[in-house]
């Protein structure tokens, strides 16, 4: 019984709260795992990132320019777009583009972790939400509704920053390809879902069954510190936090793109993050759709901190099907 008892000292003025409402034990270990798992669901993304920390000793921006700029979403609100092309440009050449998301991590920073030599240009925003690293109850709940708004501000900026770009008279706009990683791939497919001029689409690491992943990620986290009692919790956590941010199905989404588009999805084998399930969902909805697909696996866990090698990988095939598929 100790294992149902011992989470109250991950979140302890939540638990100190329900202590004084006098709620009898398991009820509130239930409430405390339900609302510290939809803030974990609104903030553990952050940790879903482009291996960040392992590529800062691969910059290569002393071989492009930055050019910083508004996005604008809405008539209040700006994000911060970033576009990063190569210095040296051959004469006459329109510029493919790839949009790059995935972790919380500044737009310019995301850019330059893609080592290319590719003639193309990268482009990215901030995110329109900045998660805390730490939950604490009560004042973090102030960032829910901000977390639910992620998701449509994320959708608009994508669909604005495309527009900016096709009309620069140094962008191929029958060119564009979008390149989804963990977090940032149901950014990526709802985009192409929604603009069929979006030619490319490229999901390293992404899912369906948005619900199931939700909970392993959960799982991962609690298993450790909560036991058995992590199981039903984080069941219940997923549930309420993917309805509480309610965002589409990605599998969904993945069936409605076009003919005229090519998706290249790279799952990995050994993902302790996203089940297998899950990635299996989201290429039968790509497969469903009249886009052409390209499935590769490699013998990988989830991106992470460090991984250099693998990264270096993933961008090399990433550049061989866009070779391919006409869009580099």
């Amino acid at each position: 019984m100790f294992e149902v008892f011992r989470c109250r000292q991950h979140l302890p003025e939540l638990f100190e709260v329900l202590h004084f409402l006098n709620m009898p034990k398991p009820i509130e270990c239930v409430l405390i795992g339900i609302m510290g798992g939809i803030f974990a669901i609104a903030t553990s993304y952050s940790t879903w990132v482009w291996a960040e920390e392992g590529l800062i000793a691969h910059s290569s921006l002393h071989k492009r320019t930055l050019i910083r700029f508004p996005v604008q979403i809405s008539e209040n609100e700006n994000l911060k777009g970033t576009l990063s092309i190569p210095k040296k440009i051959n004469p006459g050449i329109k510029l493919p583009v790839l949009l790059i998301f995935g972790g919380f991590e500044d737009a310019a920073h995301v850019l330059d972790l893609v080592r290319t030599d590719f003639q193309i240009a990268l482009a990215s925003f901030d995110y329109p939400f900045e998660a805390p690293r730490r939950f604490e109850f009560p004042s973090s709940l102030k960032f829910l509704p901000e977390a639910k708004a992620l998701f449509p501000k994320s959708i608009r900026g994508i669909a604005e920053l495309v527009k900016i770009l096709k009309k620069r008279s140094d962008i191929d706009p029958k060119r564009v390809t979008l390149l989804g990683a963990s977090f940032g791939a149901p950014f990526a497919v709802a985009a192409a879902a929604y603009d069929p001029s979006i030619a490319g689409l490229v999901v390293v690491h992404g899912f369906g069954l948005g619900q199931r992943t939700l909970e392993n990620v959960l799982l991962r986290s609690w298993i450790p510190r909560l036991g058995w009692i992590a199981h039903p919790l984080a069941w219940i956590a997923s549930r309420l936090g993917w309805y509480y941010l309610d965002i589409p199905a990605p599998e969904s989404l993945a069936r409605l793109l076009r003919a005229n588009q090519s998706v290249f999805m790279i799952t990995a084998e050994k993902d302790s993050f996203i089940p297998r399930e899950a990635a299996d969902a989201l290429w039968t909805g790509f497969q469903n759709s009249g886009a052409q697909v390209t499935r590769t696996a490699m013998p990988t866990d989830h991106l992470m901190p460090g991984s250099d090698k693998i990264i270096d990988e993933i961008i090399k095939q990433i550049e061989r099907w866009m070779s391919a598929r006409g869009l580099s």
